[in-house]
């Protein structure tokens, strides 16, 4: 247990130190430019602001995690919602809720934005085409095949990702999904 808390704190450590970096003005011999794009995310050119990804709004997101909870009443379940680049504008974690449920549905989202599919679809779209099968493998941990991820889209055009996680079996976490996107008047 004590091995457990100096490793997290020594990461918690490690992620301040990189978080403060990353703050720090760029002196003359180092422009923002070098700073690695892990740590600050994809930059825009100097003097050009960087442009917002498409996503639901945070009242939007909100709003939806609010719903798929409503629908699930029954059930502690963790809401993930991506914008379109696959970062995430909001993970909830309601009281009584476990932690993994937001990792599996941010696992979720993340294969329904990815593959532009509910994530319960991808098995079967994995038979019938080798590239997606292929793409899937590849990405390895990053996607999940159980139900509850939805892509969003706004006017034909795809803006993000839900996912929930903890109701079982996981079709009711597609169902309380679709009726969250429903109420805020997206599509899936």
């Amino acid at each position: 247990m004590k091995t457990g808390m100096k490793l997290a704190c020594a990461a918690a450590s490690s992620v301040c130190a990189m978080t403060l970096h990353a703050q720090q003005p760029a002196t003359a011999s180092q422009s923002p430019m070098s700073v690695p794009p892990a740590m600050t995310g994809n930059p825009a050119p100097p003097g050009r602001p960087q442009p917002l990804a498409p996503s639901p709004s945070m009242a939007t997101a909100l709003k939806m995690a609010h719903a798929a909870v409503a629908a699930c009443r029954s059930f502690h379940v963790g809401i993930t919602v991506l914008d379109d680049a696959g970062y995430p504008k909001l993970t909830y974690i309601p009281d009584g809720t476990a932690g993994v449920h937001a990792f599996i549905s941010f696992k979720k989202a993340n294969t329904a934005l990815r593959f532009k599919m509910p994530s319960g679809e991808i098995t079967a779209a994995m038979k019938r085409n080798s590239q997606i099968a292929a793409e899937f493998h590849a990405g390895g941990a990053d996607f999940i095949t159980f139900a509850g991820g939805l892509p969003l889209m706004s006017h034909g055009k795809l803006i993000g990702a839900l996912g929930v996680s903890g109701a079982e079996p996981s079709a009711k976490d597609e169902a309380c999904g679709k009726a969250a996107v429903r109420a805020v008047g997206l599509r899936y």
